[in-house]
């Protein structure tokens, strides 16, 4: 059976388990000692820019830093599988903007297509510095224009995305530094193509619509009571062999309790036997086996008690 729905992969398995978990926990009567909050938190993806989990963690945009407000001594998160490293994102959308739209005028779309040939200009840290440097990447994800109002007329505005990553927020930051200007200088070359100045009535202008923010963190120390419990709680169900922490990074909601100071650790409690699609409007996907979901399940809990303690019977 397949089931379409945008999301299906991400993350519609492992959100619907969580809610089949705690309604076992409340079922079989599960009492931990410390509360054990599950929840599902909207705006991860694209300009939701994380922000269910930012308002829970107290997250400050401007600030960049989160305050942790419900006083929450782990983290699991159930986005990917043993992650405690979270690539970091700043991501701009820019419009060009032509004032009158006349096809003979300064164009919104050369002002864009400029920008987008200085961006290719830019070298990041990582091109700089050679491959012992944190990788950090940028991509234009999205271009896009207005059609003209008529015969003869002049595109009115055109749309720029631009998606900036890094391990380290100091590379982040580096790259930001050099890309943000470019924004601006394309604006500039088409103005001054057409013998117009930046500001004029007559020139293109540049608006910028959003900013945002996913607070990147390299773990330095991986001795906190989630890894711990992510951990332990694989030994003892057989899953892992070793205490073996991966290396990898990944870009999820857990980028913010991370980087707030909450200790971090992922699960998944998805299991798909097939699918396709992802972050697409026709994505689809086949449920696969029960058994390793209630496995997962088994796990994520396990881990979920050793950090909250529980009460192993009721007082007569």
């Amino acid at each position: 059976v397949r089931i379409y729905v945008p999301g299906y992969g991400d993350m519609m398995p492992s959100t619907s388990n969580a809610f089949v978990l705690a309604a076992a926990m409340k079922k079989h009567k599960i009492q931990p000692v410390y509360d054990i909050v599950i929840c599902g938190t909207a705006g991860e993806e694209g300009k939701g820019n994380l922000a269910g989990v930012k308002q829970l963690y107290g997250f400050d945009q401007k600030a960049g830093t989160g305050s942790n407000p419900l006083n929450i001594v782990a983290n699991f998160g159930l986005e990917g599988g043993g992650i405690v490293n979270f690539v970091g994102s700043y991501r701009f959308e820019m419009k060009f903007k032509a004032p009158f739209a006349r096809a003979n005028g300064p164009s919104a779309a050369a002002a864009m297509a400029a920008s987008i040939a200085k961006i290719a200009e830019v070298k990041t840290p990582t091109d700089l510095s050679g491959p012992g440097a944190p990788k950090t990447t940028y991509t234009v994800g999205r271009a896009s224009c207005e059609p003209p109002a008529g015969p003869g007329m002049g595109v009115p505005s055109c749309s720029l995305e631009v998606d900036m990553r890094s391990t380290r927020k100091e590379t982040l930051e580096d790259i930001r530094k050099a890309i943000e200007p470019t924004f601006q200088a394309g604006v500039t070359a088409e103005n001054a193509r057409h013998g117009r100045r930046d500001g004029s009535a007559e020139g293109i202008t540049l608006e910028l619509m959003w900013f945002g923010l996913r607070p990147a963190y390299v773990a330095e120390s991986v001795d906190n009571v989630a890894v711990h419990a992510g951990l332990q709680s694989g030994l003892q169900l057989g899953v892992l062999n070793s205490p073996m922490v991966s290396d990898g990074s990944g870009s999820l909601n857990d980028n913010v309790p991370a980087h707030t100071g909450v200790p971090t650790y992922q699960f998944s409690l998805a299991s798909s036997a097939a699918g396709a699609g992802g972050h697409a409007f026709w994505e689809w996907g086949t449920r696969g086996t029960p058994a390793n979901e209630v496995a997962r399940m088994h796990r994520v809990l396990t881990a979920a008690l050793i950090v909250s303690g529980f009460h192993a019977a009721t007082a007569m």
